[in-house]
């Protein structure tokens, strides 16, 4: 038996902390909770698509959903495998 090795290509899904394509209707329907209930404005600090939505659905603004979109990023990389043959 001999042994046999080879490169192999894998992929890495990197994932941006970014990526919450559904940031803007989760945000959406909180502030518009919120204002059902009665509670007093509080600006989201994390900013972004979240952010925007919260505010939207608080002061019962149109939903005009996500407009920023972060994908996760797909990265080629070689490894060696190896079989007994």
């Amino acid at each position: 038996m001999d042994l046999f090795s080879y490169p192999v290509t894998q992929w890495l899904v990197k994932q941006d902390p970014a990526y919450h394509p559904q940031a803007y209707a989760d945000g959406y329907r909180q502030g518009r909770e919120s204002a059902k209930k009665g509670k007093v404005y509080k600006p989201r600090t994390a900013g972004g698509e979240f952010a925007r939505g919260s505010e939207d659905g608080y002061y019962g603004r149109a939903f005009t959903g996500q407009k920023q979109v972060v994908p996760n990023e797909y990265r080629p990389y070689t490894t060696t495998e190896c079989d007994w043959f």
